[in-house]
């Protein structure tokens, strides 16, 4: 993830964030929090 630039790291993380709203709708909670924790590392990059 380090050598994402900033462009990319944004567009990740809002590719994380519909993938943490797809898992919320299923009910898939424990997944929802891998993704957070995923968008948590990615925005402590910039």
């Amino acid at each position: 993830m380090n050598s994402l630039n900033k462009q990319e790291r944004k567009e990740l993380v809002k590719k994380l964030e519909k993938q943490m709203q797809e898992a919320v709708e299923v009910l898939d909670f424990e997944l929802a929090a891998q993704i957070r924790d995923m968008m948590l590392e990615v925005k402590a990059l910039d």
